[in-house]
């Protein structure tokens, strides 16, 4: 009797801990069309993952520590863009970040927060750039970076 009360305890507790942690999730609004996301976002642009740093090497990580990822910019179509520019995201979906940036891949990036802190998140209509059909069609041609590097 004593194990089968003690069962159905923790079997309650693992299903509270369980919803918890479902509760703590990323959330989205849908992305509206590429032109209405152009005019939300700091900055839109497409390039190449060069580097992705993770500067939390700590025992102790959290899905929202930062992650920094270097890209090689080729087009430009919202913001002064360097030919170099660094981004911020959060380590994991579960916090919004974008973690489908690898080194060596294409994006079209809508970045989020300033010129000087560029943030992009899971929910920013940022994607694979061999994704982005309907994004390079409504933007145009967009035009060439500029020839400094972003801090």
């Amino acid at each position: 009797m004593r194990f089968k009360i003690v069962s159905t305890i923790t079997l309650c507790l693992l299903l509270c801990l369980i919803n918890s942690i479902c509760v703590l999730a990323c959330s989205c609004r849908p992305n509206g069309p590429p032109r209405e996301e152009l005019e939300t976002a700091v900055a839109v642009f497409s390039g190449k993952v060069t580097k992705i740093e993770n500067p939390n090497k700590g025992p102790v990580r959290s899905s929202a520590d930062p992650v920094y990822v270097s890209l090689q910019v080729s087009r430009v179509w919202k913001g002064s863009i360097a030919t170099t520019v660094m981004v911020q995201t959060a380590a994991s979906g579960a916090s919004c970040g974008s973690d489908s940036f690898s080194v060596g891949n294409e994006f079209l990036v809508y970045a989020h927060g300033s010129d000087t802190k560029l943030a992009v998140s899971l929910c920013s209509r940022t994607r694979f750039l061999s994704q982005a059909a309907e994004d390079l069609q409504a933007l145009g041609a967009g035009a060439v970076p500029v020839a400094r590097l972003a801090q």
